[in-house]
């Protein structure tokens, strides 16, 4: 009887101390067709929220025994909503599949702990623009900088196009010879979703990111489709884009305007003349295969004119520039990646209007490997996951106006964690350590970051610390010196000394869909590379090192009051001033920028309109003489006609503003754009 007696009591209290012993909930989440693991899918259990790794795996842990509803949710994918029922101190493994789904929201807000930052669907950007230079100037703070060769260029929080990282499927974008990377390349018609990280990313990113990362998605499956555009200023584009099985390829054509008219500066006499020689084309290409492993091909050629600016005009000057990546990546457990690439550029004038004639040619080949891998861990009241990877490139140049022998080799390793305390699942902790090493450095430099993040239901708290550093770009290292231009091999790197950010995202449950986000940052950048006149040698152009205090804020908004309507929102001031007494805004970096926008799709047809708006820019650096703010006004109206055919007709800056973002190199002014796009079920 008292064995009985002693087996029941255990048998009790087995079961209280199961109920009380935390559970978990792991899984992954795969495309449905094709069994890919999706990365960046938001998983949501109890209130908390985490966001799928690299090999598509989530994990919550120390549960409360009951049911719970798991959400899962990606752009690009058809949500999943399941009940799971948590059983005391047992651990469940859950695989979700979700199927792929045509995108209808506007944008969506992100900010997980690693990879705060905002996101874009594809379907939003191709309502904004043929390409991304078009669909993201003016988004969440993206000033696209236009200037002499017609490219491009995006600046967040203040920097220069060459501090801003874009990837493309995993690769960079940038040119490793310019360091800067040209939106106008990249067709929305072939993208997924993009998210802007703003900050000082280079700790998690490396090289380029010390103002912010620009990620973008290429889709993976979808059905054929051919679009074609005619605009105003002999402006096009065409595109045709396609997945069959493994493999998809976008291709696309870009005719540039040409021949618009422009406002006459009062020190040309004032009046309106025509801008020539600023068209030109763009071909572009991207290929990828998925066969356990990413294998991309993509590419682009370009041929342009070099108007210069409309005060000293060069009618005759041309570009050309070729370049061509193949890479490959995997997304197992253990990541490797590697890439090849060539790039060409050749600029000529016969009859310039100062100097001699010119042709001259660059070329480069750059290659790059990297091994990663990431392992779950739980030790000190902590659980989540810890990674490592060790990466290297080298890119060697040569050309008319190259240094002899010009070659460059950069390594680093990186250490980085998200990790979460055991019982309180909505805080997490993001800290990230990098070594970087390169040509003629004497010693490795260090940079690291933490990023914290809390969520609860609908509210979001997240904040970031940190340091980076980023080499100056290569063309101001290597290149022999121009007319008026001295080069300055002796550049330090330029780093951000320390930076803070933290901000607050808040879903608005008076409104469906609405969610409101705020964010501050504030910084220093030690060395950073900007242009000028140097008294020192003889008032000739030279890039110099200076040191420059960087703060600001970003605010956003989204609402959507019914199904066929949404409304956006956001602005930013971004303070970037010399680390002086009364330091002036550094060159072309606007103060202050802003953007409103609808979307309203009753049936078969959409109305959309946004209003961008460009603040005061100096072109010089002693702080006088601003470049006027601008906002431009475009609007466009779309109509299925069929399930596959759809019509559309844009027009951008409605009033006729012609900006500059650049001193002397204006925009086209008021074009109208009618495109037809044709697709197969």
């Amino acid at each position: 009887m008292k064995s009985l007696a002693l087996v029941g009591m255990l048998a009790l209290l087995s079961r209280v101390l199961l109920a009380q012993a935390p559970s978990e909930v792991r899984g992954r989440v795969l495309d449905a067709q094709s069994g890919d693991p999706l990365s960046g899918a938001d998983v949501a259990i109890g209130g908390f929220l985490v966001t799928t790794g690299r090999d598509g795996t989530f994990l919550f842990g120390s549960l409360d025994a009951g049911r719970y509803e798991l959400r899962v949710r990606r752009v690009g994918y058809a949500p999943d909503v399941r009940g799971v029922e948590v059983l005391p101190g047992l651990s469940q493994q859950i695989e979700v599949r979700l199927a792929a789904q045509a995108v209808e929201l506007d944008t969506i807000t992100v900010m997980a702990a690693n990879s705060a930052g905002l996101t874009a669907s594809g379907e939003f950007l191709r309502h904004r623009g043929s390409n991304l230079g078009q669909a993201l100037d003016g988004w969440e703070g993206i000033a696209i900088r236009r200037g002499a060769g017609g490219a491009a260029e995006p600046q967040v929080r203040g920097g220069a196009p060459d501090e801003v990282l874009v990837l493309l499927d995993g690769f960079p974008v940038n040119d490793p010879f310019t360091g800067r990377a040209d939106l106008s390349r990249i067709p929305t018609a072939g993208v997924e979703r993009v998210t802007l990280v703003p900050g000082a990313q280079g700790p998690r990113e490396g090289n380029r990111a010390i103002s912010g990362v620009i990620n973008v998605e290429t889709k993976r499956r979808f059905a054929p489709q051919v679009s074609g555009s005619v605009s105003s200023y002999s402006a096009a584009n065409l595109s045709g884009a396609g997945s069959a099985g493994p493999a998809t390829l976008f291709v696309a054509h870009e005719w540039l305007p040409d021949g618009y008219a422009y406002d006459v500066p009062p020190v040309r006499g004032s009046g309106e003349a025509d801008r020539q020689n600023a068209g030109g084309g763009i071909w572009s290409f991207n290929g990828r295969v998925s066969l356990g492993a990413d294998f991309t091909l993509r590419g682009t050629a370009s041929d342009r004119g070099l108007p210069g600016p409309v005060t000293n005009p060069t009618p005759t000057a041309q570009a050309v520039d070729r370049s061509v990546l193949l890479g490959f990546r995997t997304t197992k457990a253990v990541e490797l990646r590697g890439s090849f690439q060539w790039l060409s550029s050749s600029y000529r004038d016969a009859s310039p209007p100062v100097g001699a004639p010119y042709d001259a040619s660059t070329s480069g080949i750059g290659v790059s490997a990297g091994l990663g891998t990431s392992w779950q861990v739980k030790l000190a009241g902590l659980s989540g996951d810890v990674g490592t990877r060790i990466e290297g490139r080298h890119d060697r140049f040569s050309g008319d106006r190259i240094a002899d022998d010009a070659r460059f080799t950069s390594g680093a390793i990186r250490l980085d964690a998200r990790l979460r305390p055991r019982g309180a699942e909505s805080f997490s902790i993001s800290p990230v350590v990098r070594m970087d090493m390169w040509t003629d450095l004497s010693a490795p430099i260090v940079s690291a970051r933490a990023d914290l993040a809390w969520q609860h239901k609908g509210t979001e708290i997240t904040a970031g610390f940190g340091n980076g550093v980023t080499v100056p770009v290569l063309a101001d290292l290597f290149f022999r010196e121009g007319n008026g231009v001295r080069l300055n091999p002796d550049l330090r790197p330029e780093r951000v000394r320390w930076e803070i950010e933290g901000g607050v995202r808040q879903e608005l449950g008076v409104l469906a869909g609405a969610s409101v986000s705020v964010r501050g940052f504030k910084g220093e950048v030690g060395d950073m590379v900007l242009w000028g006149l140097s008294p020192a040698y003889g008032f000739v152009w030279t890039p110099r090192n200076f040191d420059v205090r960087r703060e600001g804020g970003e605010f956003s908004l989204t609402v959507r009051p019914f199904h066929q309507l949404a409304i956006t929102g956001s602005g930013t001031i971004a303070s970037v001033t010399r680390d002086v007494p009364n330091g002036s805004q550094v060159l072309y970096r606007p103060l202050g920028t802003a953007e409103a926008g609808i979307l309203w799709q009753p049936g078969p047809w959409s109305f959309d309109a946004r209003w961008h708006y460009v603040g005061i820019r100096y072109p010089n650096s002693s702080g006088i003489n601003p470049l006027p703010a601008f906002g431009l006004l475009d609007a466009a109206i779309e109509r299925r006609i069929t399930q596959f055919l759809l019509l559309r007709g844009e027009v951008h800056d409605l009033t006729d503003r012609r900006a500059e973002f650049i001193a002397g190199f204006p925009s086209p002014g008021r074009s109208l754009t009618l495109s037809l796009t044709a697709g197969t079920p």
